[in-house]
């Protein structure tokens, strides 16, 4: 028997969420949480925050930094959260809870035992007391710093840090029975707090560090299993593109070893295109059952570093990792370690800049300009047509690939495509353009209208298997508008109806039904949204049955932006 679902999508999720203010809508950051929602965003304010009490977070919601929301920057400017209490995140529910541009500061974040998804981008976690996640169906932290913390992931099923540092960690970084990959991140002991007998330990996971760099740490060696990194448990350790290097050794410690109280527990450890001090004597196996797979590629050089764990010029990191990666930011040969030497000067921009609204309602985006190597300075910037009005910009742009946004409104006061030009002049060596200073970024612009979600969807399953889908038809926009939808646009998803990459499109049709033929026939559970769509610039057609939702989309609303707000 054919089980259907079906769901009303309001926008690009299944309930509105609110947003509360801190200060503003509430006065604390407890009291926010307590009225809080599944879905909410808190806001808070760019001040201290300081928390009295501790807070206990039972739902999935989206805590940032004001700047974060108002599209002006990624990074905190100012936004802390402090206090000598603990933030406790146990959601039961299957949305992601997401954090962005906060410093949390002397004090302990915790993630305990609850399947749940958590997304981190652009905090510091700094003197906190402990940081810990456990048993989190997945996790990922870009773009974060981790000064003076005592870390732990445990019981958990796909983690990913990028572009993270880790700093004077008060304990060893405890990975227990979990699946994690690290990339471009950087493990330095810049002082001596307390001295590790093992600075990493892997106890029953699978982990992988690519592009990544340890060094800075004394490990004491008191007993024959001291080692920088500890590999135990059945564990399986992958290192690629790496350093482990200027570290002390105590002793018996060595950077890396393998064991296991039993014989016959099987630890394996592969490396290549890294470079490992000591070398493969570097890596002690304590148990037969155990192996070490040390592939083409890897040095024992000493990685020249520099400043904050650079590389010099004369490296021999520098262009020394796998050919098959990708390259570095300045186009050459992945170069080993979380920190590529810069060998020219590059400059990232977007492609084009895509935005979406209704006539007479304006829509924000923010354009993003980076640097690879040295910092660049911003002369000025620049469009022509009256519907996109550049706003605030930054006037520099600092080395590494920081971020520097343009902000723009895109403010139609008719329907149609709209296309204009962002110029940025900047002092830089090579751009788009055949001047070296002169930038351009391709503006692009759809004037709605955009109706409103449909609602009163219904399925009936026929005699023949067919599942027969009727709806109410929409008649205003998204504001309220009088509107005529072009086309009725039918999804199907077969799996998990909150995971937008398990839909795919199905077909278009103009009247408020569609029959999915013999579809009770050939699966035993489908779910249904359907949207309705203004085709003002004909590009339905170019649709086909099976695309991905998110193919959709980049077909009729074109490719979005960092900072790009579609209403839709």
């Amino acid at each position: 028997m054919l089980q259907i679902t079906f769901l009303l999508m309001l926008g690009v999720s299944m309930v509105r969420a609110a947003v509360i203010h801190v200060p503003g809508d509430q006065e604390s950051l407890e009291n926010a949480v307590s009225i809080s929602a599944i879905g909410d965003t808190i806001s808070l304010a760019e001040q201290e925050h300081v928390i009295d009490t501790p807070i206990h977070v039972p739902r999935s919601i989206t805590l940032l930094a004001a700047s974060v929301l108002s599209g002006e920057s990624s990074w905190s400017q100012g936004c802390s959260v402090s206090g000598v209490h603990d933030i406790v995140f146990t959601p039961d529910d299957s949305l992601v809870t997401r954090i962005r541009g906060i410093n949390f500061y002397n004090r302990g974040i915790k993630f305990p035992n609850r399947e749940a998804r958590v997304e981190i981008q652009h905090c510091r976690f700094e003197f906190s007391f402990d940081v810990d996640f456990v048993n989190l169906y997945s996790l990922e932290v870009n773009e974060c710093y981790f000064s003076e913390n005592s870390i732990r992931i445990h019981y958990c099923n796909d983690v990913r840090f990028s572009n993270v540092q880790f700093v004077n960690l008060r304990e060893r970084l405890s990975i227990l029975y979990s699946y994690a990959d690290f990339f471009d991140v950087l493990h330095i002991q810049t002082q001596q707090p307390s001295v590790f007998v093992d600075a990493i330990h892997l106890d029953a996971s699978e982990v992988l560090l690519q592009n990544c760099t340890i060094a800075g740490f004394e490990i004491e060696g008191t007993h024959y299993t001291s080692s920088l990194v500890r590999v135990s448990n059945a564990s399986h350790l992958t290192i690629h593109n790496s350093i482990l290097f200027n570290n002390i050794y105590n002793y018996y410690a060595v950077p890396i070893r393998l064991v296991s109280e039993d014989a016959f527990v099987r630890n394996t450890l592969t490396i290549d295109y890294s470079c490992i001090e000591q070398g493969a004597d570097g890596v002690e196996v304590d148990n037969i059952s155990s192996d070490l797979y040390w592939r083409n590629g890897n040095i024992s050089d000493s990685p020249s570093f520099g400043e904050d764990y650079s590389l010099l010029s004369s490296s021999p990191c520098i262009d020394a990792g796998d050919p098959s990666s990708p390259l570095d930011p300045d186009g050459t040969i992945a170069d080993m370690g979380a920190l590529f030497y810069c060998q020219g000067d590059q400059v990232s921009i977007p492609e084009e800049a895509v935005v979406v609204t209704e006539p007479g309602y304006t829509a924000q985006l923010a354009v993003e300009f980076k640097s690879a190597c040295a910092g660049v300075s911003v002369d000025s910037a620049s469009t022509t047509l009256m519907e996109f009005i550049l706003g605030t910009f930054t006037d520099s742009i600092g080395a590494g690939f920081q971020s520097g946004f343009f902000n723009l409104t895109f403010d139609p006061q008719s329907q149609g495509l709209f296309q204009d030009t962002l110029h940025i002049w900047a002092d830089t060596e090579i751009s788009n353009t055949e001047d070296p200073r002169h930038h351009v970024v391709p503006l692009v612009g759809e004037s709605g209208p955009i109706p409103a979600a449909v609602t009163d969807l219904t399925v009936a399953i026929e005699e023949d298997q067919s599942a027969m889908l009727n709806w109410s038809p929409v008649d205003s926009t998204i504001y309220g508008n009088p509107v005529t939808p072009d086309i009725y646009l039918v999804f199907y998803n077969e799996l998990d109806p909150y995971v937008e990459d398990y839909w795919f499109y199905l077909f278009a049709v103009p009247g408020t039904e569609f029959e999915h033929f013999r579809a009770a026939q050939f699966s035993d559970l489908i779910n249904y949204r359907v949207e309705a769509w203004v085709d003002i610039a004909g590009r339905v057609e170019d649709l086909e049955p099976g695309m991905s939702f998110s193919g959709v989309n980049a077909i009729l609303r074109g490719r979005a932006v960092a900072g790009g707000v579609d209403p839709r």
